[in-house]
């Protein structure tokens, strides 16, 4: 018959916030449950009453933000870390579709789409996230190319400086 370690945990506030101990772990964890969603976050603490002293100063923290409106959900934070921009997803086609179209299109055709979207594209949408490219921003891009340039491209060589 096999025991089961069941991981030590102590509640923190009255049972507001929790601290347990993950099984490789030295340190402590706390956890609390707040307005609909779980937080959790390591202690950093190898004592358990240092460990409570930080669950509980953490708690408070956590209801500051949330009274002030500036607690993130942990799926807001989720999705505001994994920003996939225009830039991005233009990197992965140029390496893809080289892959893809090898042996059934020249390298000077697959070189003349990344010119293209090096050179024209990715200035005006590269670090723009891919949610906020709509039919109205593609079209914005399109005035933009057709709208001539007052200035110059200050890297543009010409023939009289060389």
């Amino acid at each position: 018959m096999e025991i089961q370690q069941t991981p030590e945990k102590h509640p923190v506030l009255g049972g507001k916030a929790y601290v347990y101990k993950r099984g490789r772990s030295s340190y402590w964890q706390a956890a609390a449950y707040l307005r609909g969603y779980n937080y959790r976050t390591s202690t950093k603490e190898t004592y358990l009453h240092e460990a409570i002293h930080y669950a509980e100063e953490w708690y408070f923290n956590l209801r500051g933000q949330a009274s002030i409106g500036v607690l993130e959900t942990p799926a807001e934070k989720q999705e505001k870390e994994k920003v996939l921009t225009f830039r991005d997803v233009a990197d992965k086609f140029i390496q893809e579709y080289s892959v893809i179209t090898e042996g059934q299109r020249s390298p000077a055709w697959i070189r003349g789409h990344s010119d293209r979207l090096r050179v024209h594209i990715l200035p005006f949408l590269g670090d723009l996230p891919i949610k906020e490219i709509t039919g109205g921003k593609v079209q914005e891009y399109r005035v933009y190319r057709i709208t001539p340039q007052t200035e110059k491209n200050p890297q543009l060589r010409s023939h009289q400086t060389l």
